[in-house]
Order: structure tokens, then sequence, then C-alpha cells
């Protein structure tokens, strides 16, 4: 049997020990000893793992995705789903957004997609006993769905990019009607705002009604998509498991 080299990677009092294979070790050992996440405080192991996932991502993929099955399988993910483990470890939001977001960084590649396999529909939305309603509503005046959306995008990029990119481009060419033009001064571009934070308008034209609704709208519909991508259930797949839209 040949052993696995295990890498310890420190940061204060934490560390966590990378199992990757002999290829791709030397590479992994090089980026541990340039890794400096300058924390003021300590972090929990699973959180130390995606800091330096993301560290991995920008640099060396063949390194990262070896990273990525050394987190999954010191975490016993995807037989534990990813958001569960999230949720074992009592992390904060923002802890939980970086774990998150390194896991499904490489989520369209297909050298790890056995990291992603996944049981089907989460199992409260597949028990008997448990009846579930969808509400799509909402309005405008508060910034709560524009923090929403960009924290998903930042979060599930991979999973909502394609989608996003379609959503926002009918968006815009709806704008082009004459009747419409005028209350879109700042444009509609979705797709920009959420990628391009700095090019956002004001947050007064997205709190109008008429950027704010279907904003709101696009938020949740981004919750939706990540819902089926994410389990690898078909959009009609996931609607049978509820017992009212609305």
């Amino acid at each position: 049997m040949v052993s696995i080299p295990l890498i310890r990677l420190d940061y204060k009092s934490t560390s966590v020990e990378l199992s990757v294979g002999p290829a791709v070790s030397g590479q992994v050992q090089e980026l541990v000893a340039r890794f400096d996440p300058d924390l003021a405080d300590d972090i929990a192991p699973i959180e130390l793992y995606a800091r330096f996932l993301l560290f991995c991502a920008k640099r060396d993929q063949t390194a990262a995705l070896a990273v990525l099955e050394s987190m999954c399988q010191e975490y016993g993910v995807p037989d534990t789903d990813i958001h569960v483990v999230v949720q074992q470890h009592s992390l904060s939001t923002a802890s939980a957004q970086c774990v998150l977001k390194a896991y499904f960084a490489f989520w369209g590649v297909a050298a790890v997609q056995h990291c992603y396999a996944t049981a089907g529909v989460p199992e409260l939305l597949a028990s008997k006993s448990t009846h579930m309603m969808a509400m799509f509503g909402g309005q405008s005046g508060t910034s709560v769905y524009v923090e929403e959306a960009a924290w998903l995008y930042d979060v599930y990029a991979p999973l909502l990019d394609g989608h996003l990119q379609r959503i926002s481009a009918f968006l815009d060419n709806e704008l082009q009607d004459q009747r419409l033009a005028p209350m879109y001064g700042q444009g509609f571009d979705v797709y920009g705002w959420l990628t391009r934070p700095d090019t956002a308008p004001d947050m007064g034209y997205l709190l109008s009604s008429p950027v704010g609704i279907p904003f709101n709208a696009l938020a949740q519909l981004m919750q939706v998509l990540v819902l089926f991508k994410a389990y690898g259930v078909a959009p009609g797949e996931l609607a049978k498991h509820f017992a009212l839209c609305s």
C-alpha cells in the first residue's frame, strides 16, 4: 500500500494535516510555506482548510484540487452534506461563507465531481411527515435582498454564473421598451453589479420599486437555483416536494 504524505498546515494554535498524493505534495508544501492569512484571531480547522484552499485556487489549480479532496475526506463530504458540516461546527456567518465558497469553487471541474455527489433532495424536503410551502414575494424599500444576492453570488458563483448572465441580459433587453426606460436611469445590469460591486448604483436607486421588486424576485430565484443545483435535482422534481407555492 502506498502511503499518502501528510503535510501539516499551522496557523496560530490551529493546525490541520493535508492528505495529498505524492505527485502534488511538493507543490502543496511550497504553498503551505507561503500561506499567511494574517487574521487577528484563531480560526476553526475547517476554516483554515478553506482559506488555504482559496489561497491555492488563485495560484495552482492542481494543488487546490488535491487540497479540496483532502478536506472532503477529513470532514466526510459529500456523504455528509457540506451545509450540515458547517452547521455542526457552529461557525460564524463570515466563517461559514468562507468554507462554502471554498468548497463550491470547483463545482464545475470534472476531475473532482465525486466531491459533489449527492443523494438527492435534502432530508427535510424528502420527509413524508413534513409539508413544505414555497413563498415568493416581498417588497422594495429594504437593502436585505441586495445583501442576500451579493452573498449568494459570492458563495455559489459557479452554480449561478451562467443563469445570472442570461437573466441579467433578459432584464436589460426589457428596458429597451421606451415605456420603461425613464424609470431605469442607471440601467439594470444585475450581473455587472454583483460581479463588480464598485459599478453598482446608489442604494436609493436599488431600493426604488422599479428596481427593488424584480431584484428581490431575482434573489429568491437564486436561492432556488442553488438548491436544485447543489443537490442535483431537476427543477420539476424539486417542485414535487412542495405542497404549495405562492
